[in-house]
């Protein structure tokens, strides 16, 4: 994503000369308490940047330029191209490309997005509902970018899987209503309706931004987090991980579906 706008709000303690807080505050407290206690450590988003750090470095290490790949280079590391991907059956392409970006300046921009809206969403999801959003919007987002541009263009870049997270916190606002309070629930709309908006007239301007990949991003997280989100309060159901396991293979076989019309 070329824009991140503000999400997470994770008020730290207070001191005693602190400010009394406002009921807006307090209403933020409340929120981020709760999150922590639902998912305490948001390991998957910070294990994606880790991972999507090591492909870079790993890139530059053997020599490929650090600012601007070849797309030599980005095939041999897992881009995306539909002459190989598609027409070679290499379809594993439509996850690896998730982790490759074309130069620093991309890596930055992604990770940067990720750090400020992944805590917040996994936490919300919870770690394997997470992982299941995240990869599935990546994987589409992917697809979407092999069905609309022609075959020999190649794309990279985590951008997908980044919307789908949105998607995904769109899919909680819309399902969980009664759950989030209503100030925080206010302020997490227009946060990722902000964020869906700018990218979009951003991804007018510049046509070098794949926005089939975005919009095919976003459509899956939406679409995976509705039976995965849940309420922010309350016991978690025992049924919960067959129920991520139900959504995951649900929409492999919904990947596998949509590859025979490639």
């Amino acid at each position: 994503p070329d824009g991140v706008l503000g999400f997470g709000r994770d008020p730290g303690p207070r001191t005693i000369l602190s400010e009394p807080e406002t009921p807006s505050e307090r209403e933020a407290d409340l929120f981020a308490g709760a999150l922590r206690r639902l998912t305490p450590h948001a390991i998957v988003s910070y294990g994606l940047v880790v991972a999507n750090v090591a492909v870079w470095v790993t890139m530059v290490t053997a020599g490929v330029s650090a600012r601007s790949p070849g797309v030599e280079a980005l095939i041999a590391y897992g881009a995306n191209q539909g002459a190989l991907t598609a027409a070679e059956g290499q379809w594993w392409r439509l996850v690896s490309a998730t982790f490759v970006h074309v130069g620093l300046a991309h890596l930055a921009f992604n990770m940067l997005a990720l750090l400020q809206i992944g805590p917040l969403v996994e936490r919300l999801l919870g770690n394997g509902a997470f992982v299941v959003a995240y990869v599935l919007a990546g994987v589409v987002g992917s697809l979407a970018s092999l069905l609309y541009h022609p075959p020999a263009l190649v794309s990279a870049g985590a951008s997908g899987a980044i919307f789908g997270v949105i998607g995904a916190l769109l899919a909680v606002v819309v399902t969980q209503r009664d759950s989030i309070p209503h100030g925080e629930l206010r302020r997490l709309r227009l946060s990722a309706l902000s964020f869906v908006g700018y990218n979009l007239v951003v991804g007018l301007v510049v046509p070098a931004i794949d926005m089939a990949a975005h919009l095919g991003g976003l459509a899956a997280g939406f679409v995976v987090a509705l039976p995965l989100a849940r309420p922010i309060v309350g016991e978690p159901s025992r049924a919960r991980p067959l129920l991520i396991g139900a959504v995951a293979a649900m929409g492999a076989l919904a990947v596998a579906g949509l590859t025979l019309l490639t």
